[in-house]
């Protein structure tokens, strides 16, 4: 990749329905980012949730906590699904620090290798 170091990005989407909700359909998606800093040992994990493309949800990086975007998704959303999201959240990123660091194993833990 980049000069900067490497990226791995996954984006997931699934389809979202509220209970005896409306018949037209609904959209989540989850962005998640792992970014390691030309080989640092130390890698950061980021996450946005998005429901129908408006975000609603942010992974606090300092404080590893899913936080709400918006009031109406405090308010909506309760105390539970923040220690739900959380954990599923925080169990991704060590999953995807794992892949990333397998990945800079393999390719000799520089991204930029073989390319001048």
């Amino acid at each position: 990749m980049g000069l900067g170091g490497v990226l791995l990005f996954l984006a997931v989407a699934f389809p979202f329905a509220a209970p005896a909700a409306a018949a037209e359909p609904h959209s989540l998606r989850y962005n998640l980012t792992v970014l390691s800093q030309d080989g640092s040992v130390q890698s950061e994990f980021l996450a946005e949730g998005h429901l129908d493309g408006q975000p609603f949800l942010r992974y606090d990086r300092q404080k590893h906590r899913a936080k709400p975007l918006g009031q109406w998704a405090e308010n909506v959303l309760g105390a539970k699904t923040w220690d739900t999201e959380t954990e599923d959240l925080t169990e991704n990123g060590r999953d995807l620090r794992r892949t990333l660091t397998h990945i800079k194993d393999q390719k000799g833990g520089d991204s930029r290798q073989g390319k001048e």
